[in-house]
């Protein structure tokens, strides 16, 4: 039997990584390509449930997680964003200035899954879900 915090809610076990139905049923989710499909399960697998708008994620470590090349990764995130399933909190470069400490410098991205309330950096209370409002004959 699994513990349960004061809330109701369980507290333990293993994490997992959640697709409702409603989400695979989506045009939008029908729509994406294989990579793209991974891509959104490895930023999503990075949500711990209160950091939703800093959830970091690069290329370079896309890459490494889904065991592919770099060619298929930019179009990944960029089909992720047009659909609406995920948005850039802040945009990462290598270009921001190394601290003389070497702290700094080569920040990746920051990213939001819309099928959950924001955390960060502002907090909002309900999911603005993007990708349900997306139809194939939109842009892709």
């Amino acid at each position: 039997m699994s513990k349960q915090d004061k809330r109701g809610r369980s507290s333990g076990g293993e994490r997992h990584v959640r697709l409702p139905e409603w989400l695979l049923a989506s045009a939008a989710w029908r729509s994406l390509s294989v990579y793209s499909k991974l891509l959104y399960i490895e930023i999503k697998r990075r949500y711990n449930g209160n950091n939703n708008g800093d959830i970091s994620l690069s290329h370079r470590e896309a890459q490494d997680l889904m065991g592919c090349s770099n060619k298929p990764i930019p179009a990944a995130f960029k089909e992720l964003e047009v659909k609406g399933f995920i948005k850039a909190a802040e945009r990462g470069s290598f270009h921001w200035k190394t601290r003389r400490d070497g702290q700094g410098g080569r920040r990746a991205t920051t990213w939001i899954l819309t099928e959950y309330p924001q955390d960060s950096p502002i907090r909002s209370l309900i999911p603005t879900k993007d990708f349900m409002a997306w139809r194939p004959d939109q842009k892709k």
